[in-house]
């Protein structure tokens, strides 16, 4: 008995492959836009952070143009979220960058964004204090930039917030 290929568990190779099941492609994943490779500015800027948190140490330069970007009282949001997400990234994998991120004076700009009104700023703030604080050296330079009380506030409203209770 030959089954029906829309039945079938297993697609034929000429169907598309999508999650909806969508098999009205002729071809495999030629007019389902999954091979289409432009890219928006977002995937763009998501590629290069993910190549930034890959990426075996980050440069002094590139530590401090991003402390400084935090720092700016000129910073637009965009700007404050990109710099706070990268050394987020950069402190996630890499424990000399952890230590130099540090010494370049991140912590207390990062503190600083647990007040902001921006939660994906918060997120960044607390996720690249998470990171940091995974270095033992770091620990006390967290703790000396006041960094708990805010730390637990951001995280209480958080809980709170989206609590499903």
């Amino acid at each position: 008995m030959e089954s029906d290929a829309s039945t079938s568990p297993r697609r034929r190779s000429t169907s598309c492959y999508s999650d909806s099941g969508d098999s009205s492609c002729s071809e495999p994943f030629s007019e389902c836009g999954s091979d289409d490779l432009s890219f928006t500015p977002a995937a763009a800027a998501g590629i290069h952070r993910l190549l930034l948190s890959c990426a075996a140490e980050a440069s002094d330069g590139t530590i401090s143009s991003l402390v400084a970007e935090l720092e700016s009282p000129s910073s637009s949001l965009d700007s404050l979220r990109r710099a706070a997400m990268e050394l987020r990234l950069l402190a996630k994998h890499n424990p000399d960058n952890r230590i130099r991120i540090a010494a370049a004076g991140a912590v207390r700009p990062l503190v600083a964004l647990l007040s902001h009104a921006d939660p994906l700023l918060q997120e960044h703030g607390v996720t690249a204090l998470l990171n940091l604080s995974i270095c033992d050296e770091n620990k006390a330079i967290i703790v000396e930039a006041g960094a708990i009380r805010p730390l637990v506030h951001a995280l209480k409203y958080w809980y709170e917030s989206n609590s499903y209770t």
